[in-house]
């Protein structure tokens, strides 16, 4: 999927976050925005999800201008992975069900022992997973489904450097996506195709 931001502007209050910021990512590109904390990447990320309204711009996928009457057709099409995702629920398994990717169980699988895991992880309380291990749960659930784009945020928070490299090597895999992040991590900013300076 290819993305196009034109002149796009957010503020919180008397607080600029983009002042009429452009950008363009190409079809399977992997890219990453940089910036220091509070500079608007994970604002950016959501604005492109349609859970953030900008105040000025435009964004276009695939050259279709996205409008309200459209966005749920978009949303559709992409996956937002968020930091630190806080999941009001039990267990890992729940997950699955809520998100209707049952059908996935044997590639949800099959991405928990590439990423270390043992797929009994699926039944145990979230209560008992330290952050590294729910944020590769939630990873392996949620790219289990093909999307045209994933977005990803600090998708490797909590990750040591084998546990992140495994994680470049999967979704590297899924060449058939274009991947917008955000990061900090040196090592994932540095396996991008892209990197979008905010």
């Amino acid at each position: 999927m290819d993305i196009l931001g034109h002149n796009i502007s957010l503020s919180f209050g008397d607080k600029l976050v983009l002042d009429r910021f452009s950008f363009h990512v190409p079809s399977s590109a992997r890219a990453v925005l940089k910036a220091p904390s509070g500079k608007g990447k994970s604002s950016l990320l959501r604005i492109i999800a349609g859970l953030q309204l900008m105040d000025e711009g435009d964004l276009y996928f695939n050259g279709e201008l996205s409008l309200h009457a459209n966005r749920k057709v978009l949303q559709k099409s992409m996956l937002w992975v968020p930091q630190n995702c806080i999941m009001p629920l039990e267990r890992g398994i729940d997950l699955v069900t809520l998100m209707g990717y049952d059908r996935n169980i044997d590639t949800i699988h099959r991405y928990l022992d590439y990423l270390g895991l043992n797929s009994s992880i699926l039944s145990l309380h979230l209560s008992e997973l330290s952050g590294g291990e729910k944020q590769r749960l939630l990873l392996s659930i949620s790219l289990s489904e093909y999307k045209p784009l994933l977005l990803l945020d600090e998708p490797t928070t909590g990750l040591d450097m084998e546990s992140a490299q495994r994680l470049i090597s999967l979704v590297d895999s899924l060449d058939q996506s274009t991947v917008i992040s955000t990061s900090h991590d040196p090592v994932w900013i540095e396996s991008c195709s892209q990197t979008i300076m905010l």
